[in-house]
């Protein structure tokens, strides 16, 4: 087999500095991996992961913030803070955590926030730069991506300038809901 750095540690509750950087309150797991591996944390913690390889972190009602070099994947998270990844990024959470945010992938980059309605989204990638307003547009969010980024909503999206056109948006679908079927 191959080795596996694995290391879990609290965050230390006085030190607010560390706490602000992750946009995270209270106790936070921190896991590291410089491998393959599996890590089972309760259910509502709030968790920061930082992978070499691939990471797929699921299934979680506290905040997540992740980070992978290769591959990365969040579903049915109940709350994302920040995710990017050197290569594929998914995302499929309930909220995000704060009011401007910057999302990253190396190659293809997919987003679906079930309670994204009133959002500026301006996305960069391989082939264009574009913007679209969802509702009011009162959060910012940026999704950058050296391959395609696919924004998953069901909201009305509306193309702004500078250049009034939209990317790939896709509606979802029941695959891409979250369901409670284990």
């Amino acid at each position: 087999g191959e080795r596996v750095l694995f290391d879990i540690s609290f965050d230390n509750p006085f030190n607010g500095a560390r706490r602000l950087k992750k946009n995270l309150h209270g106790e936070v797991i921190e896991v590291q991996l410089g491998g393959d591996g599996r890590v089972r944390v309760p259910f509502g913690s709030d968790l920061v992961v930082y992978a070499v390889r691939s990471a797929e972190v699921q299934r979680l009602q506290g905040r997540v913030t992740a980070t992978a070099g290769d591959d990365l994947s969040v579903h049915e998270v109940k709350v994302l803070a920040h995710a990017a990844a050197g290569r594929d990024l998914a995302v499929d959470c309930a909220t995000l955590a704060g009011s401007e945010f910057k999302f990253g992938a190396g190659r293809d980059l997919r987003f679906y926030v079930h309670t994204l309605t009133d959002a500026q989204v301006m996305i960069k990638d391989a082939g264009s730069y574009w913007e679209a307003i969802l509702g009011n547009g009162h959060i910012k969010v940026q999704l950058t991506a050296g391959g395609e980024v696919t924004l998953v909503t069901d909201q009305e999206v509306q193309a702004q300038p500078p250049n009034f056109i939209l990317g790939n948006i896709e509606k979802p679908t029941p695959a891409t809901e979250t369901t409670d079927q284990d």
